[in-house]
């Protein structure tokens, strides 16, 4: 049998390639709908772009959490040789951008950016959370739009089979297969439960590829999850109140036959093997945003306000400079702090960055360690609740609490999250069980920062660490973050912010 090989591939981007990044690219290519299952920090955003120059397409939609919207822009410009018009959801006002527009008004932009880049003829860049993709207007409009190529970023998000923003994706990849377009799904944790979670994602890629049916798809190869067996070993399966079986992952005897279903719609990736074949050692950065919600932002922006004019009349001192900056980055996180009683005041009912928290969790495995590092005690409250309501279990090393800890000083193991006070989890403690870190807040001390992330990238830790920063969009956040990148001291930083604020 004559053995057919496929043409060589050549990489379009401005970069040289990781070997896994070229196998992406030629394996992708072929197909309509396909999946690069490449762990975070690996490069998956560069081949999606590689697949959008080689494939020459001229009109490219990216669905994606709302956290990563504002990322694929310079993720465009860093790895694409062709100019680019991009498009993150901005609708232009009188006075500038607006800070919250309606999703209708969106829409009616997103047509606008069509026309233009037609009339300039550059490829178009569309970026659209899940959430607004499947909202009345912005769903039409998106369904009635030629896309070349859809890009599903976080694509398990999608595995909730009756899920609106599933369905939704699922009825728009459709549409644009049948009109000669192509569907990539991007993801680290294609299976963050079971092998069961495959359905809601293939199901963009090619609807019969694990049938039209999830239904029939779970009796086939989900697993039972088993309450007790009576004496004769009977199974007593758990259910729901109404009385419907609940599954707990694939079936031992047909896993093989699942993935065999898949498989030529996956890049076979081994996340442990990956790591040792690119010698990766050095951490990741990466950070992820939200958009404070209208009261919070007032509150912000009076505060900010405030500030700058006593700037202005040179009220600022060194002394006095960091309980002001320390202000900004309390409102950043949505409370506020009463000058005479100390007292905490939420800003809205549930902080943005919490939100954002619970948002890049939902992306990690359920028993993923993670460490998340905050300076305040009340956004460590937050980090818990947030904990809690996604089912996984929260420990603690703060001035009030070292739950979190073993009598070693290492991250206790029947725990899932760490929330660490920087202060206190910054020397003296040993993380390596986490290889992912996140940043709820920063603490304004340079080397308390540099400190913190040492306690997860250290002798010990076997595999490649990954920073994630939560940052508040137009917000000290953003400074205070700058500002570590290029280990410059903190005050500085946001004091020369406040002062070209406040130069008229």
């Amino acid at each position: 049998m004559t053995t057919v090989e496929a043409p060589a591939v050549t990489w379009p981007g401005r970069r040289e390639p990781w070997p896994h990044q070229l196998d992406a690219l030629t394996a992708a290519l072929p197909q309509p709908g396909y999946m690069l299952p490449i762990p975070m920090g690996h490069g998956k955003s560069a081949c999606a772009i590689a697949i959008a120059d080689a494939t020459d397409a001229m009109r490219v939609l990216v669905l994606c959490p709302k956290s990563v919207c504002g990322i694929w822009p310079a993720q465009v410009d860093d790895h694409s040789t062709r100019k680019w018009r991009t498009w993150a959801g901005q609708v232009a006002g009188a006075r500038g951008p607006l800070k919250d527009p309606s999703v209708k008004r969106r829409a009616e932009q997103l047509a606008d950016e069509i026309t233009a880049a037609a009339r300039l003829r550059h490829p178009l860049l569309v970026v659209v959370n899940f959430e607004a993709a499947a909202a009345r207007g912005m769903a039409e409009a998106l369904h009635h739009a030629d896309w070349d190529l859809v890009i599903i970023d976080e694509s398990h998000r999608l595995k909730a089979p009756s899920g609106k923003q599933s369905k939704y994706v699922g009825k728009l990849c459709l549409r644009v297969r049948r009109h000669g377009g192509r569907i990539l799904a991007l993801t680290g944790t294609p299976m963050p439960h079971s092998a069961l979670d495959l359905w809601g994602q293939m199901r963009a890629l090619d609807e019969h590829a694990l049938g039209t049916s999830y239904v029939a798809f779970r009796a086939r190869y989900g697993a039972p999850k088993i309450q007790f067996r009576y004496a004769d070993g009977t199974p007593k399966y758990l259910t729901t109140p109404n009385g419907q079986v609940i599954y707990d992952g694939v079936r031992d005897d047909r896993a093989d036959e699942l993935m065999a279903r898949v498989a030529h719609l996956m890049l076979p990736v081994d996340a442990d093997a990956l790591d040792k074949r690119l010698g990766l050692t050095d951490p990741v950065d990466v950070y992820r945003t939200a958009t404070l919600d209208p009261a919070t932002r007032r509150a912000y922006d009076a505060l900010e306000a405030d500030l700058i004019a006593r700037v202005g009349d040179g009220y600022v001192t060194a002394a006095n400079a960091m309980v002001l900056v320390l202000r900004l980055a309390q409102a950043a996180s949505g409370y506020a702090v009463d000058a005479e009683t100390g007292d905490h005041i939420a800003l809205s009912d549930t902080p943005e960055k919490a939100r954002l928290l619970a948002d890049v969790l939902e992306d990690l495995p359920l028993r993923e360690p993670v460490v998340v590092f905050a300076r305040f005690h009340a956004d460590l409250d937050a980090i818990r609740k947030a904990c809690e309501r996604s089912g996984r279990r929260y420990g603690e090393l703060s001035g009030r609490r070292r739950d979190g800890l073993t009598d070693r000083s290492t991250m206790s193991g029947d725990i899932d999250v760490l929330g660490a006070q920087l202060k206190s989890g910054g020397v003296g403690v040993d993380f390596t069980r986490a290889k992912y870190c996140i940043y709820y807040s920063l603490d304004f001390n340079l080397a308390d920062y540099l400190q913190s992330r040492k306690r997860l990238h250290r002798p010990g830790q076997d595999g490649q660490v990954t920073y994630i920063h939560l940052l508040a969009e137009a917000t000290v956040d953003q400074t205070i973050y700058s500002a570590l990148s290029r280990r410059e001291e903190i005050n500085e930083a946001v004091m020369r912010r406040l002062l070209t604020r406040s130069t008229p």
